[in-house]
């Protein structure tokens, strides 16, 4: 990755973190992937995950990857319970902004949530600790099926 790109990627982050920390619709805020192994190729996006009370508004406000830069395209994607909006950025950046109800990463963690944590996951806002509850939980081999809830 340019090291442009991978300033401009946590210039990025930090302006979604300090959203989050201010946010009513946001509990916590996840980084996940290959930027939260630490191994951003050139190619990468950035996937975050934000946890709220009512994801599903939250991801049909197209203003919102607005305020954090100029949007070249915007896309949703629909991965179950999360519903992403993959917004590519003028800058070159692309961000897949995950929104997830709080029950996403309530034990027990379904096998998808549990495949997301374990391939690597970064708790970026996270005051009430449920994220890091989350990871401890499918570090610690307690994989186990719930089923799906209601996402609002």
């Amino acid at each position: 990755m340019r090291e442009h790109q991978f300033r401009n990627g946590l210039r990025l982050i930090r302006a979604i973190a300090q959203w989050a920390r201010t946010s009513p619709d946001a509990d916590a805020l996840a980084l996940v992937g290959s930027w939260a192994r630490g191994s951003p190729s050139p190619g990468s996006d950035i996937d975050l995950v934000v946890v709220g009370p009512r994801p599903r508004a939250l991801a049909a406000r197209a203003d919102l990857p607005r305020r954090f830069g100029q949007v070249a395209r915007m896309a949703v994607e629909d991965w179950g319970i999360v519903r992403a909006r993959r917004v590519h950025y003028r800058n070159g950046l692309e961000v897949e902004f995950g929104f997830a109800p709080r029950h996403w990463c309530a034990p027990p963690i379904d096998p998808g949530t549990a495949a997301v944590i374990a391939n690597g996951l970064i708790p970026v806002v996270d005051p009430q600790g449920r994220l890091a509850a989350s990871v401890r939980w499918v570090r610690g081999g307690q994989q186990r099926t719930r089923h799906p809830q209601s996402s609002d």
